[in-house]
């Protein structure tokens, strides 16, 4: 463990009063301090400090998101939290995102619930599954409902359109990771990932590898 980085989220932050104090909400410095001490009990190296003040439900968010491009250079062994909702509010978001960086070889430490998804760690890994089980059971009950509300809806009489495949191909493929390219010069793989329709960041590095642009000619 010689790079961790260190991660916390509250949904809103408090107002400061006339004195100086927090007048209502919350604020990250009890996770920071909490997991600062944490690192230096374990002797870890913090190459560095993200936060966010927002809803974990939100999509984009701009710490988070810092630190997973982060993350895909190479950069981290570990991400540290206190509790695994500060990462998320849905257990399919989190399960995914966990998962994202177990492929891109980082772990995921929650300081005050045992949970540790290095390899060395069986127990940890044990809790992982078993919470990719239960977000693959939330998805599957998901599914029931979309197919049952889509069967309900074609027997009102409603004109219900074929659900396309997850991420594009051919063509469309080649121009989402073109515009990508273009936007952010190669850099930033979960962004592009959600430009492909939700694929794994994993997947969308190797799509990205396979596409070769039409006007590179081959060398000679």
């Amino acid at each position: 463990m010689n790079r961790v980085a260190i991660y916390a989220r509250v949904s809103t932050e408090g107002k400061m009063g006339t004195d100086g104090q927090r007048l209502k909400g919350q604020t990250v410095d009890p996770q920071l301090l909490e997991l600062r001490e944490w690192c230096a009990r374990m002797k870890w190296t913090v190459v560095g400090e993200w936060t966010d003040v927002m809803s974990g439900t939100k999509a984009a968010r701009p710490g988070l998101d810092a630190l997973l491009s982060k993350c895909e250079t190479g950069e981290i062994d570990a991400v540290v939290v206190v509790k695994l909702d500060r990462l998320g509010r849905s257990l399919l978001n989190v399960v995914k995102l966990v998962e994202d960086l177990d492929e891109l070889g980082v772990a995921v430490i929650c300081t005050s619930q045992g949970i540790d998804t290095r390899k060395d760690s069986p127990c940890g890994r044990m809790i992982l599954q078993i919470m990719a089980a239960f977000a693959e059971f939330e998805k599957s009950l998901i599914s029931e409902r979309t197919i049952a509300g889509l069967a309900a809806a074609k027997a009102r009489g409603s004109i219900v359109g074929k659900v396309s495949p997850v991420g594009p191909v051919g063509d469309a493929r080649a121009v989402v990771i073109a515009d990508w390219r273009t936007r952010t010069g190669g850099k930033g793989l979960r962004l592009l990932a959600k430009m492909l329709g939700g694929v794994s960041i994993a997947t969308a590095a190797k799509w990205a590898r396979e596409y070769v642009p039409a006007t590179m000619e081959e060398a000679p």
